[in-house]
Formats: C-alpha cells, structure tokens, sequence
C-alpha cells in the first residue's frame, strides 16, 4: 500500500489556468520510483490560482480523477489581478449536491451532502429546501462550505433549494432527479466501528457488502433485508488506514450504492530533526540532521526532499504534505482549503467535519462494468524504460490513416536519438526514447510516398472537476509583495548564470543505440577539410565513395571479410537520417565534431542496416540539417535536465564579505535524501541576507509505502 512502484519512467507535470488552459507542461524523468523536475514561470503569466497537477501515462487509464492536483497562487507584480466586482455573476456562490450512495430515492430516508462553491471565499451563506410553500430542512455550511441534511422525498413531487448570502438575493438550485424505485444508505462513525444502515423500496432481499482499499479486497459479507430496512457493523480494525471503498451490490450482483469511509493511519514515522543552534546570522553555516527516532523507520529507508524557506504574511507552512495527501487527499476530489485539520486531532479528529468532506470530495458514482466484465484493455502503455514518443500516419490528400508504413523517428541531440517504427493498423505508430532529454525539435519520415506524419500531444487532453477560487487583489501585503518582488529581481541580476546550471541526470545512458562503434574519428585530430567528401576520402577508408554526374553513393566495406556490403549505409547527422548524400556533402565539415562507423550488418526493429555512419555536430540544431522530401519536423520538448539548485557557500571571509547582495527568500531545496533506518543523514547550506523565521519541511516516503513528515525552524538576525 503507497509503496514507490519503479514502473513509470516519466512523469508529466502540467500548471493550469482556471480555464484548464496549460501554462507550463514538462516531461519529468523517475528512476528507482523517484524524480526531480521544476518548472520556469513565464515573465508575462497573470496573477491567480493555478493548478499544478501530475501523472504518469498509465495513470490516464483511470482518468484525471486519479491525478495528483494542487493549487499554487502566483503574483506577478507586473499583472496584478484587477479587483473582482461584487455584482459579478462569476462571484455568485453556487451549490453542488451529493446523496449519499449516489442517488436520492423516493419513500425512504436520504443522506444530502452539499457543497458551497464561492469564488471570492465567502462562505456567509444560509439555505432552505423546499418543498413549494413548505420548508423541509435548513442548509448552514460549516467554514469551508460543506454540510448535510437528511429528507424523505414523496414520489413525483419536486424539491428546491433556496439560498445565498445574507447580503444579496438568494438563488435557486434545483436537487439531483429524485428516483422512484432504488437503495439509500446512511453510514455513522461510532467510535471503533462503523455502523451502515438502509432502506430501499425494491424487491432485494439480500445484498452482498464489499469493502476494498487501493484495489486490495479488506472483507465481504450478506446482509439480510427486513420490510425494506437492513443493516451491518463491522469494527475499524477490521479496516486499512486511510481510505476504504464500501459497495453494496444487489442479488444480481449489480452494484446499487458505493461510498468511502476513512480511519485515521495507527503508524506515523517521525524523524528527529536537529539544527546546529537554534538562531543565526547573515550568510552563516547551518546543519540540519536528520535521524529516524521511529521503530518502524528504524527498519526501514526512506526518500525524502527538504526545503528550507522564510516565512511570512504571503508565504506559510503548507497544508497540504505528502502525508495526508496519501492518506486521505489523493481519494479525494477538486480542492481542499485546509486539508491538515482532519488530521489534527489524531484519532479524536472531528467525525462530523471528516464525514462531510468524504461525502463531498469523496462522492462517486460507481462504475463497475469494466471490473465485472474483465474487460480492461488499457489504452496507454507504461513508459517502462522512458518516453514513448506517439504519432500517426496519414495519407497526405484523404487525410485518412495509412497502416504498413516505414517511418524513422529522430531527434537532433547530443545523445543519438533515432528510432524507427511501423504504422499499424490505425495509422499509429509509437518510438520509446529512454535518453530523450532536453528542449529538442523532433524529425519524422515516413518512407511512404504522399504520407505525413502528426506526431501526438502526450499530455492529457482530459481534466477533472477541479474548482479554482479567484485570487483576491493581494491590498493586504503590499510590502511584503514589493520586497519578494526586488529579491528575485536581485536574484536574476546578480546569480542568472549560477540560478541555470543543467545536466544529465546520473541514470542517464548517453551510448548510442547501436552501442560502441567499430571505428571513431574525432575529426579535430585530423587536417580539416572543406568538404565531407574529403573526409571521407582522405580518412575513412572502409568507405567507398562514388560519384555518377550529380549523384552521390556511399558504400562500407566490411572489414573482416574485405568485402563491400551490397546496400548504402544508414546515415545520421545528430541522430537524424540523411539519405541523399549528395545533400549532405553541402554540410560544411567544420562544425562536425566527430564520426562513428559501424561497418557490418546491424538490426533495429524491423529494419536491417548494412553500415551505420553517425556524425556529430558541436550544435546539434534541426535548422542546419538538409531539408529532405516527405520530413516532419515539430518543436518537442524531451525530458527535463537536471537543474542544479544555487546555493553559495560562505566558507571564507572574502566570501562572507562579498559585495553582490543575497537576497534568497528559499534557502534549501535537496529533493534526493536517501535516509537509512538507524543512520543519521546531514543537509548543510548558508543563510543568506534576509532575517526572519525560516521553515524547514523535510517529507517522502519509506520503502515500505509509509509517508514521513517533519517541520522545523530556526531564526536568522
């Protein structure tokens, strides 16, 4: 259960707008379950609430429901959101009913969960369910919102809600379709139990319970009906931590109501967290170690990220960490203001509160067809050894899929990226890249004459019901705005070239696919030339070069059997195929850097290549490739590199002394600690100019699926 699961090899990391619109989108590569990535905002990007939100391409078979989603506010100085006008429409609070189970039914008891959504916050909200004249149950929200009321509704009459703020007109909201014929269920916490209770107005006389956590099975039972009523206990030990799925299903098997229930983890891993001293000054050495203090992290490992920030009226502890987010948040649909308050309280957390949000952001519609039926075929593969790069092939003048056809995939880099793939019967065609890293224009050709080739958006296209506030005008901190705004001005100043220092990511394989070359020229160790040609002729003997009026062959003699081999060699520059030779002896020479032959016969997928010539140029640009016929080429971004997190250190006094102003508000960002159970691990960095109170916030998981958790402080004068 939560255990880090080294299946994936990419994750996708998208910033949302309110309309879903992405502002930012990037590859981020996982190795042993784990990555790092970040994320460059734009200097134009608007005020507001945006939505970070990441998967993994075998993750959108259960669609944006099972995304991690969070909310991030951004202010931009330079775009301050204009001050919302009260008379809005937008502004107007709207409700969001959930019936228990998933319907409300006629002639029997209904749970109706309700949820205030207010875009400017304001939760100053009264309601009346109505039944015509009559009034069937007030609505008083808790603080964030959410509440409940319970009615039996009569069959074929209809049901209003009246509501709004005490200061404006209230509205009008019409309930959910009331069903004649159907099962209502209602569940209570009762301290070390969960008691469900039932009616229906059917002909079912048993139903079969199913609880289930994360798709593990935690029990089943029959339950008897009774005149239309029923019931069962079961106790919560008998229960996972976290989030638990009850279904009930009828005698058919037929599922009839589904809802989650929550038990507050029994284990919680706590580390010992230490700093050097409790107060220091400017750009002064701080240590902070870290060291499991928990039996159960005692014989365990963990990774954990830490992130060392200063505090104040904008920037707090965030509410929402890796550990409810694990235990409860990631079952949970659309936005939770203060997630950290339903655990708070330990196990005496408020049940009524915890209740309300499982029946809100909790609230499902069952969907077992696919379960029932065991017919599951997913349409996205895991990217097991790293991106899989997606395309299809169509016919250049219908427009319609062309299946069978020979295409060679590329990417102009460092690293040889090449790939080649066969159109199946849809016109689809997929190329995996396991070094594809990053910004990369990507090159397709489809040897089939009159086909083009669309190379596919890998991100989701799809989205939840996620529900983003309006970011209020921030009048309130105008001059703690204005100081973060001249620190990262400062930043960008003084420390750009220190702020963006990429690399490739230790896991990083950089060998070409055909492996170690037979033979390797780096052409600086030679006489340079003015053509590839004489290259070719003055230093790679094993190649034969013919020329036939204005046409170019080349061909590879095998060098164990001294033979010439009967077809040209595949030819890349930068990974991208060049076949027509005579273009590629216009390249000029000076800007390759070297030259790897393969002079036998080698095989990749379903292609068979005499000889392989592969040239690397000192800038591996698209734009200084011949242009041949029936090519593609698109801007598409690889992996991101690993960025190199700035932190300067202050070791001498001519250092500590130094005049260039440090005005960094996050002082620390390691995101790779690997802590082992009984060793104590130590992150050290410098202070900078800033005083204040600073957080340290060191979070990640165990190898057993447990998350830890742990803030500190410290002050700096």
């Amino acid at each position: 259960m939560n255990r880090p699961l080294d299946f994936s090899k990419v994750v996708y990391a998208e910033l949302l707008d309110k309309d879903n619109k992405p502002v930012q989108q990037v590859k981020i590569a996982m190795s042993n379950a784990m990555g790092t990535g970040y994320i460059n905002l734009p200097q134009i990007i608007a005020s507001g609430n945006f939505l970070l939100r990441a998967y993994t391409r075998w993750m959108q078979n259960s669609g944006p429901v099972s995304f991690f989603e969070k909310q991030i506010t951004i202010i931009n100085m330079n775009n301050l959101p204009r001050l919302a006008n009260a008379d809005s429409v937008a502004n107007k609070p709207s409700l969001a009913f959930f019936p228990e189970g998933g319907h409300i039914v006629a002639g029997v008891l209904n749970n109706v969960a309700y949820k205030l959504l207010s875009y400017t916050g304001s939760m100053d909200f009264i309601g009346y369910l109505t039944d015509g004249k009559d009034t069937v149950a007030k609505l008083l929200p808790n603080k964030d919102g959410l509440g409940k009321f319970t009615f039996t509704p009569a069959q074929g009459r209809s049901y209003t809600v009246h509501a709004g703020s005490n200061s404006e007109q209230h509205r009008t909201f019409k309930l959910p379709p009331i069903h004649d014929k159907g099962t209502a269920i209602q569940l209570s916490d009762e301290n070390d139990k969960f008691i469900l209770k039932g009616e229906n107005n059917t002909a079912d006389r048993l139903y079969h319970l199913l609880v289930h956590s994360r798709g593990h099975l935690t029990f089943g039972a029959d339950i008897t009906v009774n005149q239309g009523k029923f019931g069962f206990t079961f106790n919560k030990s008998e229960l996972s931590d976290g989030v638990s799925v009850i279904t009930l299903f009828d005698e058919k098997l037929t599922p009839v109501c589904e809802r989650i229930i929550f038990k507050h983890p029994e284990v919680k891993l706590e580390l010992e967290l230490k700093t050097n001293q409790p107060t220091f000054g400017k750009r002064e050495l701080v240590e902070v170690s870290m060291e499991a203090k928990d039996n159960g992290l005692l014989n365990d490992a963990a990774a954990l990220s830490m992130s060392v920030f200063k505090l104040d009226s904008l920037q707090s502890v965030p509410k929402q960490n890796i550990y409810n987010y694990l235990w409860l948040g990631s079952e949970l649909k659309g936005y939770i203001p203060d997630i950290d308050q339903y655990f708070s309280g330990g196990k005496n957390s408020a049940t009524n509160d915890v209740e309300l949000l499982l029946l809100t952001h909790g609230w499902r519609r069952f969907d077992w067809d696919k379960v029932i039926s065991n017919n599951f075929e997913p349409e996205y593969l895991p990217e097991l050894r790293g991106h899989i790069l997606t395309a299809t092939v169509i016919d250049s003048m219908s427009g319609s899929p062309v299946s069978g056809a020979k295409t060679f995939i590329s990417a102009p880099s460092f690293i040889t990226i090449f790939k080649p793939a066969l159109s199946d019967s849809l016109g689809r065609i997929k190329a995996e890249f396991a070094n594809f890293y990053g910004n990369q224009s990507v090159v397709a050709k489809s040897k089939t004459n009159g086909t083009t080739i669309k190379i596919n958006n890998p991100f989701a296209d799809v989205f939840a019901d996620s529900f983003l506030p309006h970011l209020q005008r921030p009048v309130n901190y105008p001059n703690t705005i204005l100081k973060q705004s001249i620190n990262a001005q400062v930043q960008s100043v003084y420390y750009n070239d220190s702020l963006y220092q990429f690399y490739l990511p230790p896991f990083a394989d950089s060998s070409a696919f055909f492996g170690k070359a037979d033979f390797n020229y780096q052409l600086d160790n030679y006489t340079r030339f003015r053509t590839v040609e004489e290259v070719l002729r003055e230093y790679v003997s094993l190649v034969n070069v013919r020329r036939r009026r204005d046409e170019v062959s080349l061909q590879v003699i095998n060098p164990e059997q001294k033979q010439m081999l009967a077809n040209p060699p595949l030819n890349l520059l930068d990974g991208v195929p060049v076949s027509d030779f005579s273009k590629f002896f216009e390249v000029d020479p000076l800007t390759i850097r070297s030259l790897d032959l393969v002079a036998k016969r080698y095989v990749l997928g379903s292609e068979v290549f005499d000889a392989i010539l592969s040239w690397k140029s000192y800038d591996p640009v698209v734009a200084k490739h011949p242009v041949e016929s029936g090519e593609t080429k698109v801007d598409y971004e690889g992996l991101l590199l690993h960025r190199k997190f700035y932190s300067p250190i202050y070791s001498t006094l001519s250092h500590s002394e130094a005049n260039l102003p440090d005005f960094r508000n996050l002082l620390q960002w390691q995101p790779d600690i690997n802590l082992k159970g009984g060793v104590s691990s130590k992150v050290a960095f410098y202070t900078s100019d800033l005083k204040g109170r600073y957080a340290i916030i060191v979070q990640g998981i165990s190898s057993k699926g447990l998350p830890v958790i742990k803030t500190g402080h410290f002050e700096v004068k």
